[in-house]
């Protein structure tokens, strides 16, 4: 589907919403509340050349604790100061999008929706192996029941599908702030051509993984961009990966190197040597002579 995610889609509203109203977009944070791993990446590193308006990510576990801890010690107050206005709204789309087969349903041709890390392996392997064609769509989902078999679901995640197939059948089918919506953004917002990701394995821990992924991208920002492949890396995204990873320096790009070398932060022979390392000795000890 190469259209943005609803989360994007409603990130662009607000942020045009309260530009519209003639504040400043330095002064607007846009954070999304989620302990959804999938979320966080998509956040952090987005497909299609697509730099999301959200600004950061604050898991669930924090957020609670906090509004739970000024519960119990009664600081939440009814009055005008502590009201945040919400809009509760849900149409029955956007209760069925969280759930299997949510996305899918939106498709024109033949479409699966799988649920479960362990059957969306399975598939895939099959896909790989030419076992199944003709698909013109697919809805992968890593939790069980999807968003309703999540971490954060307490009871038993059919009933929880089942609730929720009840309340969409009462919800309205377009959401109050449509009309509004259209006002302001576009209805769909497409992506640019998906290209294959990086395959590095940033580290075990989802957690530390996300911290070094999200670095990497402030490194690459740093970096020329040209992918001139001087530094020994194919491109100015696989140096950012590998320094992040601790498998090269910042000073390897030469383009950096030469600013540090004028700042003097680093000499000319620390430089050679740097190309040395990566280049090798021999490359450098060959005489103008030797080439003629």
């Amino acid at each position: 589907m190469k259209l943005l995610p609803p989360l994007e889609i409603t990130a662009q509203y607000y942020k045009r919403s309260f530009e519209a109203k003639g504040i400043p977009l330095q002064e607007l944070g846009i954070f999304y509340v989620s302990p959804c791993a999938a979320k966080i990446a998509a956040i952090k590193a987005p497909v299609g050349g697509y730099d999301s308006p959200i600004n950061g990510v604050i898991n669930m576990d924090h957020l609670y604790n906090k509004v739970y801890l000024a519960y119990k010690n009664k600081k939440l107050k009814s009055g005008s100061d502590a009201t945040v206005k919400t809009n509760a709204t849900v149409s029955a789309t956007g209760i069925r999008w969280s759930q299997t087969g949510g996305e899918a349903a939106h498709i024109k041709g033949r479409t699966l929706a799988i649920d479960g890390m362990a059957n969306v392996i399975e598939f895939l392997e099959k896909l790989e192996n030419d076992e199944i064609k003709g698909v013109d769509f697919l809805e992968l989902r890593v939790c069980d029941e999807s968003c309703a078999g999540g971490i954060l679901t307490r009871g038993n995640r059919f009933l929880t599908v089942e609730r929720l197939k009840e309340i969409a059948d009462s919800a309205p089918q377009e959401h109050a702030l449509m009309k509004d919506y259209r006002k302001i953004c576009s209805a769909h917002i497409a992506m640019q051509p998906v290209k294959p990701r990086s395959m590095v394995k940033y580290d075990k821990n989802i957690k530390i993984a996300l911290e070094k992924m999200s670095k990497a991208q402030k490194l690459k920002a740093l970096l020329p961009g040209i992918d001139c492949g001087a530094c020994g890396a194919p491109s100015c995204e696989a140096l950012a990966e590998d320094i992040v990873c601790r498998g090269a320096s910042i000073n390897a790009c030469i383009f950096l190197r030469m600013s540090f070398e004028k700042k003097g932060a680093i000499s000319q022979e620390e430089s050679i040597k740097m190309m040395e390392n990566i280049w090798g000795k021999e490359r450098f000890s060959e005489k103008i002579d030797d080439i003629h």
